[in-house]
């Protein structure tokens, strides 16, 4: 009865190891997701908080002028930002599918050559 654990375990050893570093992999890329999201999080905070005291500073018409050309360039800033953002999330998206599909594809050329 040990003999034949033994051998069923050996066999399915490639398995839990591809399972290992698949569980590695995707833990590996939530962190740098996260890492992505926190920053672009930070940035848009920062930008908040800013306008808010541009906000609070008006106290006369030309203050109120001044603000609303701020809020234009905000605007353009964030505009870009967004993108960048999106650029950035999209390199994430596709660095994550090219390294899941080569595990898949290494575990599958093991399991294929292996028998």
């Amino acid at each position: 009865m040990k003999g034949t654990a033994t051998v069923f375990f050996n066999a399915l050893q490639p398995g839990v190891r591809l399972a290992v570093k698949a569980r590695q992999e995707g833990v590996a890329q939530w962190e740098s997701l996260v890492a992505l999201q926190m920053n672009s999080l930070r940035a848009y905070v920062d930008l908040g908080l800013a306008q808010y005291r541009v906000a609070a500073q008006i106290s006369s018409p030309q203050d109120l002028c001044e603000a609303l050309d701020s809020q234009i360039a905000v605007c353009s800033f964030l505009s870009h930002r967004l993108l960048d953002d999106n650029r950035a999330l999209l390199e994430w998206h596709q660095t994550t599918q090219a390294r899941g599909y080569a595990l898949w594809r290494a575990g599958l050329i093991a399991l294929i050559f292996r028998y």
